[in-house]
């Protein structure tokens, strides 16, 4: 018997397997280092609802609440009552209220090198390999409001310029009268930089807190990354590239840098750095 003939069926081109791609979930992400660049799994989720229930949404710092823009990598256990109490002086976390008031803190405060001072307000160098636990609390702080911000375990390598303003202490202490020359310091702000950059960058990362928004603190901070620039006898510029905010920050300065040029007005914060 004659056997039917058999009919050839053409393979679609879908049906070829085509080579698995790692889940958003599970796929590799870049962490930059003072050593260069390392490649770190990103850490599994259930769900970005799931995820924002075990995220910081607040934190506490001196007289202010501040409710946490974005996710910081603080540790776990951290996270569950999702609010942080932090300490000013040397910027250590805690998860009760508690446990602020118990801790008794006496690290310097402020700390580092004063290189600049008006009257409301003063600037301090602090060297991060010198002051690395504080300069580590200080990057996990500043996550929660930075959405583009890499974190840096590694900062030996930067210099971060701590903004505080001044104020007369709202208390009196125990004697019933302020003491002379006493001075309330809150941070306001920050802004860092490599050591020795190759690209000649004079700002890697910049941060106002929210309650001091819309007080030209951010302007006074750019200012003050090009005037060290001056001293130190060398030109830069910002990281590369901007954030949003970082954009419109600086081209609010360089615009107000442009008019004071051309009407011969010297930077206001020339006449208050202080020369080592």
């Amino acid at each position: 018997m004659r056997k039917p003939p058999v009919k050839r069926v053409k393979r679609a081109a879908h049906t070829r397997p085509a080579k698995e791609q790692p889940s958003p979930e599970t796929r590799p992400c870049s962490k930059k280092s003072g050593k260069g660049d390392t490649q770190v799994p990103a850490k599994p989720t259930n769900g970005a609802a799931a995820k924002a229930e075990t995220e910081i949404r607040r934190i506490i710092l001196g007289n202010y609440s501040i409710a946490a823009w974005y996710a910081s990598p603080y540790p776990d256990e951290y996270k569950q009552s999702q609010e942080l109490h932090i300490c000013q002086r040397c910027l250590k976390y805690m998860r009760h209220r508690q446990s602020l008031e118990s801790h008794c803190c006496s690290d310097p405060f402020p700390r580092g090198r004063r290189v600049y001072e008006d009257a409301s307000s003063t600037l301090y160098e602090v060297d991060g390999k010198t002051h690395t636990l504080y300069c580590q609390n200080l990057c996990l702080l500043s996550k929660l409001f930075l959405d583009q911000k890499t974190i840096y375990y590694d900062i030996g390598g930067f210099l971060f310029y701590i903004l505080l303003s001044k104020q007369q202490p709202t208390m009196a202490p125990a004697g019933g009268a302020y003491l002379e020359g006493a001075v309330e310091y809150t941070f306001v702000g920050y802004f860092s930089k490599e050591k020795s950059s190759v690209e000649r960058n004079n700002l890697a990362c910049i941060l106002v807190l929210p309650p001091f928004r819309g007080q030209s603190y951010g302007q006074l901070l750019i200012e003050l990354s090009y005037e060290l620039t001056k001293i130190e006898g060398t030109t830069g510029g910002p990281e590369q590239p901007l954030s949003s905010q970082g954009f419109h920050s600086y081209r609010s300065y360089w615009r107000r840098a442009v008019v004071q040029a051309l009407l011969g007005i010297s930077p206001q914060a020339e006449g208050y750095l202080l020369h080592s």
